[in-house]
């Protein structure tokens, strides 16, 4: 059973890194308040998630903040924008997909 649970695993890998790369990648910028990924295919949707770790204003601990948003290229520019309303977090990571080819 293991066996067969690390080949699925392995297939994941496989297709995750060697299929993605038959196209071109997303460009993702940083705004002060925003992130905006170029390069997706034009008329696509884009999924976007963030996480952040950040100060409590007062006290000595932190918290996490969680985004995850589904962006349509409206526009057909192959540009969307994910707008923070606040200042993008120092201490964060971030992962944007074209839904279209899997970049």
């Amino acid at each position: 059973m293991r066996v067969a649970g690390f080949c699925r695993v392995l297939r994941a890998v496989f297709l995750a890194l060697v299929v993605p790369s038959l196209s071109a990648a997303p460009v993702v910028s940083f705004g002060a308040r925003s992130i905006t990924a170029s390069q997706v295919t034009q008329n696509a949707n884009v999924v976007l998630f963030g996480v952040a770790r950040v100060a409590i204003p007062g006290a000595s601990m932190t918290k996490i903040l969680r985004w995850h948003r589904v962006l349509a290229d409206a526009n057909h520019t192959g540009v969307v924008t994910f707008d923070l309303g606040t200042d993008v977090p120092l201490f964060s990571v971030w992962a944007v997909v074209d839904t279209t080819n899997g970049q």
